[in-house]
């Protein structure tokens, strides 16, 4: 069954989507290496581990070997064919060129369709993920590029509600391809990967305490194909704010997305005035300031109501 949303307005021309796309690509390419190094001080960011990995498989060495830790945690061996390309680049570069990249494929797939949705950039979620050079835009590129999907394969937690929410055959065929060219090179690494994930450190934002439940009442609105989405992304663990970001594929009009990005820098205030967060704390702080004004979007939406045959 192939994905379709009937809301969706005709983009720009595909030169202009090009140049937009180039730009946001160049733009947040350069950010990322500059806050990789002089704010989070981590070249490499998240992607460092799919690059190592990539460099690992080329070299025919095993990429499970290192000690795991609460922040060296290993991805599903995927990921390492992404980073593979960027590895032969200094960390703070590859990561930088992946997270360019990455924005400029969701900016070309949004422009498609709607160009006052690149507004999404504007939201706290997308700058943590610059930061940290973290998956986030590419998952939500998978939203409007089906060839995109295999990484659900990569980060599963975070990529399932959104391929779930915009399946494709060819989506579904890309993430068999990849998944088979994974076992082929690996064929132990689910179960070596399974076994080393038990430090990662996550929370349930559907848990999250005493907001979480409150989050139910997007069922209200069932008829609401997004309603899936929030409610996937409520269930499934998340690690830090920049995970969020695939909640921003809800808003659609201005009137939507302005507001929920303007509260969602709420979470900065907090973080800056708390900077030693816990985990919990940080799923708190998710809820109030990302998943709420979400959920207030969803259900402030005029009802839709089901056409007559």
């Amino acid at each position: 069954m192939e994905s379709s949303d009937k809301r969706l307005t005709p983009g720009s021309p595909p030169i202009v989507r090009a140049l937009t796309a180039g730009f946001i690509c160049g733009a947040t390419a350069w950010l990322s290496w500059a806050a990789q190094v002089y704010v989070s001080h981590k070249p490499g960011g998240d992607l460092l581990w799919a690059m190592t990995a990539g460099a690992d498989l080329l070299f025919g060495r095993d990429p499970y070997r290192y000690v795991t830790g609460p922040y060296w945690t290993p991805y599903p061996l995927p990921a390492a064919f992404v980073g593979l390309p960027f590895s032969f680049f200094p960390p703070a570069i590859g990561a930088a060129l992946f997270f360019g990249v990455s924005s400029g494929l969701l900016a070309y797939g949004i422009a498609r369709t709607d160009n006052k949705r690149l507004l999404i950039f504007t939201s706290l979620p997308f700058w943590f993920a610059l930061v940290w050079a973290q998956w986030s835009p590419l998952i939500m590129a998978a939203a409007f590029i089906p060839v995109l999907l295999p990484v659900i394969l990569i980060k599963p937690q975070i990529a399932l509600p959104v391929g779930l929410n915009h399946f494709t055959r060819v989506g579904f065929y890309c993430c068999v391809l990849v998944a088979t060219l994974s076992l082929l090179l690996y064929p132990r690494w689910p179960l070596v990967w399974l076994s080393q994930i038990g430090q990662y450190q996550r929370f349930f934002p559907i848990l999250t305490i005493p907001i979480g439940p409150v989050l139910l009442l997007a069922l209200l609105r069932w008829r609401d194909p997004d309603v899936r989405l929030f409610l996937l992304a409520a269930v499934f663990p998340q690690r830090h704010f920049y995970d969020a970001f695939i909640l921003w594929l809800i808003p659609r009009t201005r009137k939507e997305i302005l507001p929920t990005a303007a509260i969602s820098w709420g979470a900065w205030i907090w973080k800056a005035n708390r900077p030693n967060m816990t985990t919990s704390e940080v799923g708190l702080v998710s809820c109030l300031f990302f998943f709420l004004p979400i959920l207030c979007v969803i259900l402030l939406r005029p009802t839709v109501r089901p056409e007559r045959g």
